[in-house]
């Protein structure tokens, strides 16, 4: 056993620094790229028209990856069958199979090992939970978005048929996959990428040309008769205690006490009094900054672009130079109230 595990920290030192070479030695895109999302989320990306990205803000994990000013990443791979899509995908699923030439023109490119090895199949670890190779490439942006347009290649996407199931399975869940599977290839079709539809997933992982079904036969449309779910669509409500980004943002962009808000005030007053405060501003900005269908998640944008125009790197040089500013802004106000009224200022009636 003690070997086992010995051999395992051996291999994940070994890996760490392997994989970081090969990075400095072929940091571009692949010629070919894949991004898998599920159904609904792929909706959303065709009706949008553009990959909404992930912010890194706030998450060390991710930050120590980001090339400056850079705070949103799409991640792809460049295997057909890697770890998250195998992990993932289960009655159905999408994978949009992207131009890595024209990403590599455009934005930042770094392939990595997220997990550096851990979890992966060793002597004291050959379970199902073993981890694959992810072959993630890292795409880097300034912004929140990378357009479809120019950058797809092709959808391929899949759903079982109902007699598939496993018999633990909801039929009426999977109906709502169904149809958005069938709306994805309207949606397709609609932007002119093109789009193949599979029933099994080992056959959609492979992406063979074989395998694909005619989109206008009578299968098809049994395959993708769903009925749809127009509620999976609309953004989730978000509670008071999830909104505190809003408040950040706020005292941004206001520069007099007189035009804040109750909550905003409160910030200021623990900026001033208190060390670290951003710790919840950083809880809220990773779980909005993963979800394009967070209410918050626009704030997170607001965030990053105040950010990045005041270079600005992490959460916690953003805290000091909010209290600098508004210490400022205090410090002037005070004064000003402290200032006698001269006869100038006086607003006579007539």
């Amino acid at each position: 056993m003690q070997r086992g595990v010995e051999y395992a920290r051996q291999y994940r030192i070994k890996n760490k620094y392997t994989m970081r070479i090969k990075e400095l030695l072929t940091e571009g895109a692949t010629d070919v790229l894949y991004h898998f999302m599920t159904t609904a989320a792929a909706v959303r990306t065709l009706m949008d028209n553009h990959y909404s990205l992930e912010s890194s803000t706030g998450m060390d994990a991710e930050e120590r990856w980001q090339p400056k000013g850079k705070h949103w990443y799409l991640a792809t791979t460049r295997s057909k069958v890697g770890d998250y899509t195998v992990r993932n995908a289960n009655d159905s699923g999408a994978v949009f199979q992207i131009d890595g030439r024209w990403i590599g023109q455009r934005y930042s490119v770094t392939p990595m090992d997220y997990w550096e090895g851990s979890n992966r199949p060793s002597d004291y670890n050959r379970g199902p939970d073993a981890r694959t190779s992810e072959a993630e490439d890292r795409v880097f942006s300034t912004t929140h978005s990378i357009p479809l347009r120019g950058s797809t290649v092709a959808v391929h996407v899949f759903v079982i048929p109902v007699s598939k199931l496993q018999k633990y399975s909801d039929p009426e869940r999977h109906g709502y996959r169904s149809a958005e599977v069938r709306r994805i290839i309207e949606l397709a079709n609609g932007r002119g990428i093109p789009v193949y539809l599979y029933d099994d997933k080992a056959k959609w992982m492979s992406q063979q040309p074989k395998y694909r079904i005619a989109l206008d036969s009578d299968y098809a449309k049994q395959l993708i008769g769903g009925v749809a779910n127009t509620q999976r669509f609309r953004r989730p409500y978000v509670s008071e205690y999830h909104a505190n980004i809003k408040f950040w943002v706020e005292i941004m962009q206001k520069n007099n006490t007189s035009q804040l808000s109750e909550p905003a005030r409160k910030l200021i007053y623990e900026l001033k009094y208190y060390s670290k405060s951003y710790t919840s501003l950083q809880n809220d900005m990773h779980n909005a900054g993963r979800d394009p269908t967070n209410a918050d998640y626009p704030f997170v944008i607001q965030v990053n672009q105040f950010m990045r125009s005041n270079g600005i790197a992490k959460l916690a040089d953003l805290e000091q130079f909010l209290k600098k500013k508004w210490l400022e802004i205090i410090k002037n106000e005070e004064q000003a109230a402290k200032q006698p009224v001269t006869q100038t200022d006086v607003k006579t009636e007539v």
